[in-house]
Order: C-alpha cells, then sequence, then structure tokens
C-alpha cells in the first residue's frame, strides 16, 4: 500500500522575501517530486484495486475451468469471486465463478466456474467482483440437498441438482432438532393419482425418484373396488412389484376381528365391494445390504365403523424403485399419493 501524500511545508512567500528564494528551491526540487511520486502510486493502486472489467473471450456457459483474456492491471486474486455476465443480456445469462490464476500483464484470468444462469456461447462479458456464493464448505443446490450431505454439523457435499416438476412439488428440509444440521432428510412427493379404474396402480422412478429412500409413505383416501377380494400393496426393484417373499399379517377390527396372512403382497382388509377405505401406508428400509424393507399401515373405512391394521416385510434382489397397489377386481374410487424420505 502506497504512503500518505506528504504535506507541502515552508512554503516560498513575498512575506518573507529573506527565505524566499530558498524555499521555492526546496519545493521545486524536493517537496513538489516527492508528492508527484507518492500521487502517481495512489493512482497505481486505485487502478489495480478495480475489480470490474470485459473480456472478449469465446467461453460457453457452463461449469467446470475456463480461462479469458481480460483487462490488464487489475485486482483479480486467486481464490475471488467474479460474476461474468453476458454483456447482451446480463439478467439472462452469467456464470459466477471462482478465480485460479490471474496474469497482471497478459490479462490471463483462469477460473473455476460454479453456478450458471442462461446458456450459449458469448463473445463479449462484463466481469464485476461478486460475494461468496458458497457461504458453508462446499455448494449448496438451489433445488435439493443429498441426504449425506451433512457431518460434524456442516453441509459438507451438498451440490446443485435439477428436479422434475413432481419431485420439486415437495422438497422440504426436516431436522432431526431445531437449528441443528445433525440429521435431516429430504422429502419429495409425486402428484395424486386416481385410484378410480383399472386393476392396478403403480408409482415408479416416473413419478418420484426412490433412489437413496430410506422411509416411503403412500396416502390411500377413499378408495373401492368393484368386489370382494382383498386388495395388496407390493413393492419391488427394476420396475417389477415383487409377488413373492412377502411375510405379513393383516387384520379389521370390528365385532369379530378377521385377520389374514399373506405371502404375495400385503393385504388390506377390505373384503366388501361396498367399503370405503382410507389408509396410511409407511415402508422403512431396515437393511440397505439385502434391500429389506418393513411395510405397515393403519386406517378404517368410512362406510361402516370399521378399523384396519396390517404389516410385513419384504427382501428385495435389489433397490426399490416401484409401488403397486393391486386389486384382483377393479378399482372404482379414490385417490392416493406416494411421499419419499431420503
Amino acid at each position: 500500500m502506497p504512503g500518505p501524500i506528504p504535506q507541502l511545508e515552508n512554503i516560498p512567500s513575498t512575506s518573507d522575501p529573506a527565505n524566499f528564494s530558498a524555499n521555492a528551491d526546496d519545493l521545486l526540487n524536493n517537496q513538489l517530486p516527492a508528492v508527484i511520486d507518492a500521487m502517481n502510486d495512489v493512482s497505481t493502486a486505485m487502478n489495480l484495486n478495480a475489480t470490474s472489467g470485459t473480456s472478449a473471450t469465446s467461453n460457453s456457459i457452463g461449469t467446470g475451468a475456463k480461462t479469458f483474456t481480460a483487462d490488464t492491471g487489475k485486482s483479480w486474486l486467486p481464490g475471488m469471486f467474479l460474476v461474468f455476465a453476458d454483456t447482451a443480456a446480463p439478467s439472462t445469462n452469467s456464470m459466477t465463478v471462482q478465480v485460479t490464476s490471474y496474469n497482471t500483464s497478459t490479462g490471463e484470468l483462469v477460473v473455476n466456474s460454479l453456478a450458471t444462469l442462461g446458456s450459449g456461447t458469448k463473445t463479449a462479458w462484463a466481469i464485476s467482483q461478486t460475494m461468496n456464493p458458497v457461504p458453508l464448505d462446499n455448494s449448496v443446490g438451489e433445488n435439493a440437498l443429498k441426504d449425506d450431505a451433512v457431518t460434524a454439523g456442516k453441509i459438507a457435499d451438498a451440490v446443485f441438482a435439477s428436479q422434475s416438476e413432481s419431485e420439486a412439488r415437495s422438497s422440504t428440509v426436516k431436522f432431526a432438532t431445531p437449528g441443528s444440521l445433525q440429521n435431516f432428510a429430504i422429502l419429495k412427493s409425486s402428484t395424486t393419482k386416481a385410484t378410480n379404474s383399472g386393476s392396478s396402480v403403480d408409482f415408479t422412478s416416473s413419478d418420484v425418484d426412490f433412489t437413496g429412500a430410506k422411509k416411503i409413505r403412500l396416502a390411500i383416501s377413499g378408495f373401492s373396488t368393484n368386489g370382494t377380494s382383498l386388495p395388496q400393496i407390493r413393492i419391488g426393484t427394476g420396475g417389477t412389484p415383487a409377488n413373492s417373499g412377502y411375510a405379513s399379517g393383516s387384520s379389521v377390527i370390528q365385532g369379530t376381528p378377521q385377520t389374514v396372512n399373506e405371502t404375495t403382497g400385503i393385504r388390506i382388509y377390505q373384503s366388501l365391494a361396498a367399503s370405503v377405505t382410507h389408509i396410511n401406508v409407511g415402508m422403512t428400509l431396515v437393511d440397505a445390504s439385502s434391500n429389506t424393507w418393513v411395510i405397515t399401515y393403519y386406517g378404517g373405512y368410512s362406510s361402516s365403523a370399521n378399523t384396519l391394521i396390517g404389516g410385513g416385510s419384504i427382501s428385495l434382489a435389489g433397490a426399490l424403485d416401484i409401488v403397486r397397489i393391486l386389486t384382483a377386481d377393479t378399482f372404482d374410487s379414490g385417490s392416493a399419493r406416494i411421499f419419499v424420505e431420503k
């Protein structure tokens, strides 16, 4: 940093004719040159402190390492954050970058692009300094956080991730304790599906992302069938629901409780065509190495005073990616929605 501009002393004055010549010589030969040197230092420092500039380098909008030829003599330093905005559409196309290196003499500016807005290849850039876009350890996603992003109370490995409209419909961060980031989960949901036709309703990865699911909740409202066979809940992998291997039991509590055990699925004890059923189904991953899930449900009829409970477990051959509601008859009313917690 330059020092202060020196103050002028012993200014020659006609009121001091005896020292006028000596003071004039000192002013012209010593003091003014020192002032000029100091002002030049300040000017240079002010120019080097500039953090805005331009570049005409052709580069595409995207993340990762990029090299530009920009203005010389700037104060861009490694670690600094800059915004590269398309001069033709700065609010539409831009990149937020971190400086890797900068040559003040040649103007070569190497950066790492962290986040983008818009797309395309641009040849005219307006450069300006910005604040750190990632105040925590690593980038935090615009729409989603990875479930394993938290260690030691800090977000350690979260990334930008795009979502489908149905996935983005519900992306809620849940905290284990208020103000704590030690444990949290992302809750995503599908759109609501009707259960008023056909013999099955499937929820697949096109409805909601099951990747990394630890808990799943299926809500079914006001559904019924046109027959007396008991509907089932099945889960599966590879897009195919498992039709064997379940260990389960289900009951309807009424005047005389009725129960059923089943290995082909989790039975919903709805034995009358006129029954209108409302249930919540919970699915929890017990062992990720064997893809073992525990499935339970509870609910009741609105058509009569009956309560429904049931549950069971199954180990899948791979990661769960489909949940099916099915009947041997035909669904004729109701709707369902699924929620995935990661």
